[in-house]
C-alpha cells in the first residue's frame, strides 16, 4: 500500500503548492515503477484460486499506465502550480492508482482512501470559507464535486459486494444523506461568495460540512464493520 499513499502525497502537496514534497513523492512513484508490474505478475501467479488469478493478472497491463499516469499530471502540477484543472487531473489520476492497488490486494481500501481525501477537502472548505478568498472556496468546492460520483459508486460497490444487510443498510442510508447535503453546500459556498460581509451561509455550510464529514466517518465505520474477506495468498508490497 506504499504505492497507494505516496500516489495520495502528490494530491496533497499540490494542493498545499508544496514543491519539494511533490517532486518527491513524483521521484517515489517513479523509482518504484521498475518492480510493481514484475511484482503484481509474480503474486498472480501465486494465487491460488483460478478466478482471482486471472483477475489480477490481467491487472498487470494497468499498472504502468496508470502510474505514468500519476507522474504526468504531477509534473504538470509542477508546471503550472496555479492551474486548478492540473490539480484535478493529478487527483484523478492518484486516485485511480489507488483504486487499481486496492483492486489487486483486494482489501476494500480505497473507497476509505477516497472517504479520507473528501474529508480532507471538506475541512479546508470550512476553512477558507472564514477568510475572503472566493477562488479558494470556488476551488475546493469543485475538487468536492468532481470527487462525490466516484466516491458514490465506490460505495455502491461495497454495497453489492457486502454479504450483511446491516452494513448494506448503514452505507446507504450514509451515502443517501451525504448525497442530499452535497447541493446544500454548494449554495452554502455560492451564497458566501456572492455575499462576503453576511456571516449566516458561512455558519451554515459549517454546519452543513460538520454533518457531511459525520456521514463519511459513518461510511469508514460500516466499511471497517464490513465481514472481513477470506484468507488469501499474501499480496505483494505495493
Amino acid at each position: 500500500q506504499k504505492l497507494m499513499q505516496v500516489a495520495l502525497a502528490t494530491v496533497s502537496a499540490a494542493e498545499d503548492n508544496n514543491r519539494p514534497a511533490l517532486d518527491n513523492s513524483t521521484k517515489q512513484i517513479q523509482d518504484a515503477k521498475p518492480a510493481i508490474a514484475p511484482a503484481v505478475r509474480d503474486f498472480a501467479n501465486r494465487i491460488s484460486n483460478p478466478k482471482r488469478k486471472e483477475h489480477v493478472a490481467g491487472l498487470v497491463d494497468k499498472v504502468n499506465p496508470a502510474i505514468d499516469a500519476v507522474t504526468a499530471a504531477a509534473r504538470e502540477v509542477a508546471a503550472r502550480p496555479a492551474d486548478a484543472q492540473a490539480k484535478d487531473k493529478l487527483d484523478n489520476a492518484a486516485h485511480n492508482l489507488a483504486r487499481l492497488v486496492d483492486d489487486i490486494l483486494g482489501n476494500g481500501l480505497a473507497p476509505l482512501a477516497a472517504d479520507r481525501k473528501q474529508e480532507d477537502d471538506l475541512a479546508r472548505l470550512a476553512a477558507v470559507a472564514q477568510g475572503d478568498a472566493p477562488q479558494k472556496i470556488a476551488d475546493v468546492m469543485r475538487r468536492i464535486v468532481a470527487r462525490h460520483p466516484d466516491l458514490g459508486n465506490e460505495v455502491q460497490d461495497a454495497i453489492i459486494r457486502s454479504d450483511d444487510p446491516k452494513t448494506r443498510d448503514r452505507l446507504q442510508k450514509a451515502w443517501d444523506r451525504m448525497d442530499a447535503l452535497l447541493p446544500e453546500t454548494i449554495r452554502d459556498a455560492e451564497d458566501i461568495v456572492t455575499h462576503p460581509g453576511d456571516a449566516r451561509p458561512k455558519e451554515k455550510l459549517w454546519d452543513d460540512v460538520d454533518k457531511m464529514i459525520e456521514m463519511l466517518d459513518e461510511v469508514a465505520e460500516a466499511m471497517k464493520a464490513a465481514p472481513p474477506l477470506p484468507p488469501r495468498d499474501r499480496p505483494p508490497d505495493l
